[in-house]
Formats: C-alpha cells, sequence, structure tokens
C-alpha cells in the first residue's frame, strides 16, 4: 500500500442560514491551434499576441474577455474541433461575376467583400470588411481565390467580370467541440504540476457535460489531489424559446447533477472587445472578479465587483425569473436599484440545497485549506510518535499540519477554526492517525432588512 494523505469534507449544512486572490485558472477552449500542453496567456500581451498564440478562436475571445476582467496570468488548454463552424450568406448585390466564400471558419464573424474597381482576375480591386475592420484595397487573384488563413476562410472569385459596388456579405459560426476531446484535454492537466483553482470550459454546454465533469471533479479532488472548481457556461435562449419556456429547459438541466465543485453560469451581456459590440457568456469575465478576489469572498460584494464594461443584461426579460434560476443552483447577473453597474447575483455552486457549499467562496476556502493542509500532513507521513507519552507527539503533528488553517484565520479567510484527535487509536497496530479539523466560515450578507417608521420624540 502507498503511503498517502485522504481528505474527508464533510458537509454539517449550515449553509445558507448563516447566512490574493488566488484564483488562477484553466481555460479549456476551442481553436484550431493544437496543442498538447496549456499555453501560458498574460495581461502584458496584446490581443493579436494571444490570438497569435491560440488562433482566431473562440478561445482567444475568452482569453481577452478574463484578462480585461481581472485575471493576471491564465493557462490556456487548446481543445481539438469535433464540429465545424458553418458560413451563411446574408446579403449580396451581384450582377455579372460569383463571389463566395468557402472553408471552416475558425469563430464566429461577419465578413463583407466588396468590389472597389470593376476588372476582370488580376485586373479589379477588391476590399474586405471582417467585423467592420476594413482590410487594404487588393487586387482580384489571377487563380480567383484569395485566402484569409487566420479565419479560415477563402475569398472565391468566378466570372469574366466583377462591376464596382458589387459585393457579398456573410456570417459564421463558431466550431464546437464534444465531450469526449474536453475530457483528452484535462488528461493532462490532471498529471501536470499546475497550480489553479478553477477549470473554465468555453463555450455552451449542457447536462451531458455537467454530469460528466460531476464525476472528473471528485477525481480531481480524491485520485490527482487538485481541488478546483469547474466553471460552465449554460446555452443561449434559442430562437423559438420564450423566457418561460428556457426556464423550464434550464430546470430540467439540472435535476440530478448535484455537486459542490461545479458552477454554471446562465447570464449573457453585450460588451465591446476589439472595438466591436459582442454578446457572450458573462463566465469569462466572472473569472476575472475571481482574480481579483480573496477566496472567502463573495464575487457579488457590490462596493466592490462592479463587472466592468457590461453594457446589457442579455437576453431581454431574464431578469424577470433571475430569482429562480439563482434558486436552482445557477449563477446569473442583475442590475440593483439606485446603483450604477451589473453584478453578480451569487456565486453558486450545484450542491444540494442546505449544503455548506452552495456558494463558491465557500468551496473556494474549503479547497484552500484543504491544498495547504495536503503539503504539511505529507511532510508528517512516517513521522515517528512516542508511545510513553503519545497525546503529546500526536498533539505537535497536528499542530503543524493546521498551521496553514491558523493562518487563514489570522488572514480572516475563516473566521475561526479547532483541531480535534479523537480518543482510543491504536498507532502501533494501524500506523494510521485520524484528526478532524472543523472550521468556521466568513459570513456573507446576502439580504438586507430594514424596519423603517415614524416616530414622536415628545
Amino acid at each position: 500500500m502507498l503511503s498517502d494523505v485522504k481528505h474527508t469534507i464533510t458537509d454539517f449544512g449550515i449553509g445558507s442560514s448563516v447566512t490574493k486572490g488566488e484564483a488562477l485558472h484553466i481555460k479549456v477552449g476551442v481553436s484550431n491551434i493544437e496543442s498538447d500542453i496549456p499555453i501560458t496567456i498574460t495581461d502584458n500581451m496584446t490581443n493579436d499576441e494571444i490570438r497569435e498564440k491560440v488562433g482566431n478562436s473562440p478561445l482567444a475571445d475568452g482569453l481577452i474577455d478574463s484578462l480585461s476582467s481581472g485575471c493576471k496570468t491564465i493557462y490556456a488548454m487548446p481543445v481539438k474541433i469535433a464540429e465545424d463552424g458553418t458560413i451563411k450568406e446574408e446579403t449580396k448585390n451581384l450582377t455579372t461575376g460569383t463571389i463566395t466564400v468557402e472553408g471552416k471558419p475558425t469563430n464566429a464573424f461577419k465578413l463583407k467583400v466588396v468590389i472597389v474597381n470593376t476588372g476582370a482576375l488580376n485586373e479589379g480591386i477588391f476590399k474586405y470588411y471582417l467585423n467592420d475592420l476594413e482590410s487594404d484595397e487588393l487586387t482580384i487573384p489571377q487563380n480567383g481565390t484569395y485566402s484569409i488563413n487566420e479565419y479560415g476562410v477563402n475569398i472565391k472569385f468566378t466570372g469574366e467580370s466583377f462591376v464596382k459596388d458589387e459585393y457579398i456579405e456573410i456570417s459564421t459560426t463558431r466550431p464546437k467541440t464534444n465531450i469526449a476531446n474536453i475530457l483528452n484535454a484535462l488528461e493532462y492537466v490532471k498529471k501536470s504540476s499546475l497550480n489553479f483553482e478553477f477549470i473554465h470550459i468555453l463555450g455552451e454546454s449542457e447536462k451531458e457535460v455537467w454530469s460528466s465533469l460531476v464525476v472528473e471533479e471528485q477525481n480531481f479532488f480524491d485520485k490527482y489531489k487538485k481541488p478546483c472548481i469547474f466553471v460552465c457556461e449554460a446555452r443561449k435562449i434559442q430562437d423559438e424559446e420564450n423566457i418561460d419556456q428556457y426556464t423550464e429547459y434550464l430546470r430540467n438541466e439540472k435535476k440530478g447533477i448535484i455537486s459542490r465543485g461545479l458552477q454554471v453560469v446562465v447570464s449573457r451581456a453585450t460588451y465591446m472587445r476589439d472595438g466591436k459590440k459582442v454578446e457572450e457568456n458573462v463566465a469569462s469575465k466572472i473569472m476575472g472578479l475571481y482574480a481579483k478576489a480573496n477566496v472567502q469572498q463573495s464575487i457579488g460584494q457590490v462596493d466592490t465587483f462592479d463587472i466592468q464594461g457590461l453594457l446589457e443584461i442579455m437576453p431581454k426579460g431574464i431578469e424577470n425569473v433571475n430569482s429562480e434560476i439563482d434558486d436552482l443552483g445557477y449563477t446569473v447577473v442583475r442590475k440593483y436599484a439606485g446603483a450604477e453597474g451589473i453584478y453578480v447575483n451569487n456565486a453558486r455552486t450545484f450542491a444540494k440545497i442546505g449544503s455548506d457549499y452552495e456558494f463558491v467562496e465557500r468551496t473556494r476556502t474549503m479547497y484552500k485549506a484543504v491544498r495547504e493542509t495536503l503539503i504539511t500532513a505529507t511532510l508528517k507521513l512516517h513521522s515517528q510518535v512516542d508511545m510513553s507519552n503519545p497525546d503529546v507527539s500526536l498533539k505537535q503533528i497536528t499542530e503543524f499540519i493546521n498551521v496553514p488553517v491558523e493562518r487563514m484565520v489570522e488572514n480572516k479567510e475563516l473566521s475561526s477554526a479547532r483541531v480535534i484527535i479523537p480518543e482510543g487509536q491504536d498507532i502501533l497496530a494501524t500506523s494510521n492517525f485520524k484528526f478532524k479539523i472543523r472550521a468556521i466560515p466568513i459570513g456573507i450578507l446576502r439580504e438586507i432588512e430594514i424596519d423603517m417608521g415614524f416616530e414622536n420624540n415628545i
């Protein structure tokens, strides 16, 4: 039997009734760049440098959003594409030649191709607008094909001549991955020496992915000694759905999934990226808040964590059902009457109702204590115990192991903590020592009630 340290987290259900930002995270997302190891991304990189490293991909978008929201360093884990992005023709004005766009788009974007000067192949002049950014004027190639390699598409010119002001406009969808590719990407992470708190699975996901990650989160904790929280993004509302139908969908997706280490973000918002207005799930923005928050701190703290740059919560009308979605265990953002800005309502996990770990800040705090006592406890493996006075020896060992927890109390990451050493342990026969650490977390004000009234001072 291999010597090891095993943690058991006991849930006493003190829950919602008592009722340093470490936050390094691994961002797992679709990219046209292949890598078997995480790519380190820092906040001193430009957007162009990030896209050079991970492609013009959804992964790049998520990294840029998290860095703009507060992250300093992110480990990017590209995931292989399982389903190619699509190309849809939006509008066109063609009278003579034909212009088409073909290929496998690396991301969602809009592309407009416009003829600037009339002419044939190798003669006419065109330019294109990619997400409204204008290119230089270009000669129509002799072979009729102009490649925008970094976005995975080709512009095809077919015909004898092309007339000034003719154009075609297209839009693309993002490529997608699947749970098998996500799990493959996580294999390296399990065995790596990286230190991290979160794994953000970028892009829309549903119950199949969440249920798989519940198992993975437990494996990370039990087998690989890497306590972490998975952050996922719920799919957006579909065109044919109304808010009530979408809420019912979320209710059904949540059924049967319980985990203190899984957070699913529902809310979307509009904001600016690369000078263009986009609408995205706010999970990448939330990762930036974790980078700025202490482990015990709620990222919903109104006087501290306004989500900078958000313009409008989407879809419209979702705020009317935010309370129910929050009660289901999803994470939503909101506005407060009398306060500017947009805020996280609660950083929820998928833990059971009444659990000690319904909120991410509770799980973060406990997982920090687990990570740090893992180190001190490992140092005490194979320690000698003086059996003429075992109580003194064991007390010294527990005090050493508990040093990080006491430090968390001093730093106000925990309110208090104590050690319990059960009696009657036969160290000579079993070589196994069990003891308990019980901590009181920091309280969070989630509601404030004020009784207002007049009184007669006479």
